[in-house]
């Protein structure tokens, strides 16, 4: 399912002009870099959910590569950063919620 998301991935495109809309000096961004948020949940055991998210991270990590982004990052290693309560718990009962944003450079 992940490689699915990856391959309809596409660059956007962007015509900016100058400030009084004159076009007098246009400028052009034919690969605008954004950044992906990507979640996941996994149910099972305390012991054998940690496992599975190794897993589900390095192919994660993979696809995105492949993709063209530079960097993946655990949003709760720097909640703040992305508008996430600090106290946010990852692991709920029997259930690991993980957030991470890829990112291009």
């Amino acid at each position: 399912m992940l490689e699915a998301a990856f391959s309809a991935r596409r660059a956007d495109t962007t015509e900016t002009t100058s400030r009084d809309g004159s076009n007098n000096f246009p400028l052009s961004r034919t690969h605008q870099r954004c950044s992906v948020a990507v979640g996941f949940s996994l149910v099972g055991g305390n012991r054998d959910v940690v496992n599975k998210e190794v897993v589900v991270v390095q192919a994660l990590v993979q696809l995105a590569r492949r993709a063209g982004f530079a960097r993946v990052v655990h949003a709760l290693d720097d909640p703040t950063r992305f508008g996430i309560d600090p106290a946010t718990q990852k692991l709920e009962g029997g259930t690991l919620t993980s957030w991470f944003v890829l990112e291009h450079r």
